[in-house]
């Protein structure tokens, strides 16, 4: 053994964890020697438990961190409480309030018009994924002002619950059945996005999600102060002799495959928007700011990449706008969509006559025709807006968690 190496180096005793005090008297038959509990300790010994005693130590809990951690004996337990309000939930909540209130708006036009018009009661059930949006929203907001969440062990379980006034869920999994826990993290083009502490449990490898409020950041430091606590327990609780098998670590779980759920929502956000400029504004062209905000919001919000997914949205949009239109030809067409319509017709009519191009439609061709084609435009904007509005989104969103 080189004894110069180890006098001035930061040492404990792998049997006792007392500080060792180094020098030329405190070996014994070529071992170090521990003055606290004279246990003999060879090289390999030293080395590989300081080494391990560094990597856990070096994960410590961040100094503004509001998560509080007991232990004793036996027990575990973390307490995640609210976040509060901040900046990002004031933001949403004003979007929110805007958006909810497009809702209540149109159901109470349809509510109303299905009173003189029974066959328009069908646009009502439209109206339930919306509804549905507004309620997960507002649920999520609260949660992050008012909602605590627990992790603790109960007898043979280890409990993950969420508490928000007077509802409450829980989750519970066998002590016994606990495998390992990493800091897991979805990466955007640039940087991290969202972490969040993953617990694998069971021979299936199931999984389950610890993160604080939907709208509030768990830093890096945090994830892995975390993910190194539950690590500890099913360590301790397992009797692991090593903790380098159960040190997290960070998974990269970066997806590049289309995100449905975002497309959905890219729609459900879209259309009381677009609908709301189109009634408020002018027909047709005056939801297009609309479309770079959806990008904006989709990019932002959503872990990953997620630049196509609003894209694919505003196609569906522009799509299922010409099919209302198509189907309200059939019926009572709203005034002010009509005259509008009426005006792209003259439009149309004077750029063919330009082109000498002789074509006699009756009035319902034509309308569907100069539809068609400002869909068409509506579509080929759109697409240019809601990409610009991602690109946008993903800035900031990275710029945002370039320091995480």
């Amino acid at each position: 053994m080189d004894f110069s190496s180890l006098f001035n180096a930061n040492l404990n005793c792998p049997k006792c964890d007392a500080k060792l005090s180094i020098n030329f008297q405190s070996f014994r038959n070529g071992k170090l020697v521990c003055q606290t509990c004279n246990h003999e300790i060879d090289e390999v010994e030293l080395k590989t438990y300081n080494q391990e005693k560094e990597q856990k130590e070096a994960v410590v809990k961040p100094y503004n961190s509001k998560i509080e951690l007991k232990k004793e004996n036996d027990s575990f337990s973390m307490y995640f409480p609210p976040e509060g309000l901040t900046i990002e939930v004031v933001i949403v909540g004003l979007f929110m309030l805007i958006w909810g209130g497009g809702v209540v708006f149109f159901t109470a036009i349809f509510g109303f018009l299905a009173f003189s018009e029974p066959t328009m009661s069908f646009a009502l059930l439209f109206l339930i994924p919306f509804w549905a949006v507004v309620v997960y929203m507002f649920y999520n907001i609260f949660f992050t002002i008012f909602g605590k969440s627990y992790l603790y062990t109960d007898k043979e379980y280890l409990v993950y619950k969420r508490v928000l006034f007077f509802s409450s869920s829980k989750k519970m999994i066998k002590i016994n059945e606990l495998k390992s826990s990493i800091c897991d993290v979805v990466y955007g083009s640039k940087g991290g996005r969202t972490y969040f502490v993953t617990i694998y449990y069971g021979s299936q490898n199931n999984s389950l999600k610890i993160r604080k409020a939907a709208f509030s950041t768990t830093t890096k430091e945090e994830c892995m102060w975390l993910a190194n606590q539950i690590n500890d327990f099913i360590k301790e609780s397992k009797d692991v002799t090593s903790y380098a098998e159960t040190m997290p670590e960070i998974i990269d779980n970066q997806k590049t495959e289309l995100q449905w759920q975002w497309v959905i929502t890219s729609v459900l956000i879209g259309l009381p928007i677009l609908f709301a400029c189109n009634a408020l504004i002018y027909p047709f062209f005056g939801g297009i700011p609309a479309y770079f905000v959806i990008g904006l919001i989709i990019a932002n919000w959503s872990p990953g990449k997620t630049k196509i997914e609003p894209v694919i949205g505003v196609i569906i949009l522009t799509t299922l706008s010409l099919l209302v239109n198509l189907i309200l030809l059939q019926t009572t067409y709203p005034e002010n969509i009509s005259i509008a319509l009426n005006k792209f017709i003259e439009i149309y009519q004077n750029i063919i006559k330009r082109f000498n191009v002789e074509a006699h439609y009756d009035i319902k061709t034509l309308q569907i025709i100069v539809l068609s084609i400002i869909h068409s435009i509506l579509s080929f904007l759109g697409l240019i807006l809601t990409f610009m509005g991602a690109s946008l989104g993903e800035y900031l969103q990275e710029k945002k968690y370039s320091s995480t």
